[in-house]
């Protein structure tokens, strides 16, 4: 944010003066930004790299613990919607917890 921030404030002031030392400065600034920018991304791709292929040789708890972090995901205690098959093949998406009991004792 403050990058764009900032990006933004000496663009603005630019505008206002036409001079070709501002111009130069601002394009100076910006191209340092975006490859700042471009640095950090490239590192940041570079170490989660490292990490995952460490931890897939090493250590599958890392490895899993990595990929749940990638990819947002959250344990949970849910049982997912099931298709129950009755013996008559009466096919039904089965949401609620007790009818998923029912029909997996059953």
């Amino acid at each position: 944010m403050f990058v764009y921030e900032f990006n933004t404030i000496i663009l603005n002031s630019n505008r206002l003066s036409n001079r070709n030392s501002n111009w130069d400065r601002y394009r100076k600034i910006r191209n340092r930004v975006n490859n700042m920018k471009k640095h950090t991304i490239t590192t940041f791709f570079y170490n989660v790299n490292a990490e995952i292929n460490d931890a897939d040789n090493n250590n599958n708890k890392l490895y899993w613990k990595l990929l749940k972090e990638a990819f947002h995901i959250k344990p949970s205690n849910e049982i997912p919607p099931i298709l129950c098959i009755s013996k008559d093949n009466d096919n039904q998406i089965i949401f609620s917890d007790f009818e998923k009991i029912i029909c997996l004792t059953t």
